[in-house]
């Protein structure tokens, strides 16, 4: 029960976000994602374990979207969650330069969350959410 509530908790954060995405702009997405308060503390040893449910979720929530899914949704999603539990993560956009190409991702205390660690060795950092708590 407990995974089937977090699939659809990610669900509504995914497609909301999307939505603000897609019709608003990205700057007012970390604006929010700066005011997300967190509802749920949990214990530092519990973190690895909520990181992974998180991604979980997210997953089983992409595969059921409205929208196509972009790795900007994702990465939004994901850090929205995270904080909610109080975990201080951050949206980061990267890019390359040749071919061309922009990517976006979540990261924990420099961290890669939910996308190939060697993320950083493909994209250069070009912007960093780093919204503090609420």
């Amino acid at each position: 029960m407990k995974a089937i509530s977090r699939s659809i908790e990610a669900w509504l954060v995914l497609t909301g976000l999307q939505v603000l995405i897609r019709w608003g702009r990205f700057a007012r997405v970390q604006a929010l994602l700066g005011e997300v308060p967190s509802v749920w503390k949990i214990a530092p040893s519990q973190a690895d374990d909520m990181i992974t449910t998180t991604v979980i979720a997210l997953g089983r929530a992409s595969r059921l979207a409205l929208m196509p899914v972009r790795c900007l949704d994702i990465a939004s999603a994901c850090t929205c969650l995270l904080r909610l539990r109080g975990l201080p993560a951050d949206v980061v956009i990267g890019v390359r330069a040749s071919p061309f190409a922009a990517h976006a991702w979540t990261e924990l205390h420099g961290r890669v969350i939910g996308d190939l660690v060697s993320v950083t060795d493909s994209y250069a950092p070009i912007n960093r959410s780093n919204a503090p708590l609420s």
